[in-house]
This record gives C-alpha cells, structure tokens and sequence, in this order.
C-alpha cells in the first residue's frame, strides 16, 4: 500500500532552510515503509532546493526539512512525498 501527499513550500532566502508538513493520505504503513521525496515547481530546473531531512511525525504526517542552495531567494515550489510499502 503506498500514501502520498503534497505540501508548498515558503519562499526561501538564499541559504535558508524550512520545515513544511506533508498530510499523508491514505496513511503510513505499521511497518516496513521506504519514504522519498521530490521537489517540484520552478527551482526544481535550478537544482536550488534540497530534501536535507524526512521525520515521521504520526500515522498520516511528516516533517520534510528543505534547504536553498541557490543565491538567490527561490519561491514558488512544493513537496510530493510519498511512502510504499516495501
């Protein structure tokens, strides 16, 4: 069984970092899960953003700790989580 979500992401100033939530439907696996992640929008083509840290909060959500490596202030992108049972 696999559970995904999506939540945007703030815009961030260079070097900055922030926590977003994710809501996952239809909810984690008990056991044996493998999470991944993938950023979308436009800094995806920049290569800017970074996954640097998943934490599994309860049965439905996660913290996704996201870094800007750019310059610049990057904004307009989110997160797709998903986790699948393996």
């Amino acid at each position: 069984m696999n559970c995904s979500g999506i939540s945007m992401i703030p815009d961030l100033e260079a070097g900055a970092s922030a926590s977003v939530s994710v809501n996952l439907l239809p909810g984690f696996p008990d056991t044996n899960y493998r999470v991944t992640c993938d950023i979308f929008g436009k800094a995806k083509r920049l290569s800017a953003i970074v996954v640097e840290k998943v934490n599994r909060i309860d049965r439905e959500t996660v913290s996704v700790t996201v870094r800007n490596r750019a310059n610049v202030t990057v904004g307009g992108m989110g997160v797709y989580v998903v986790a699948e049972s393996v």
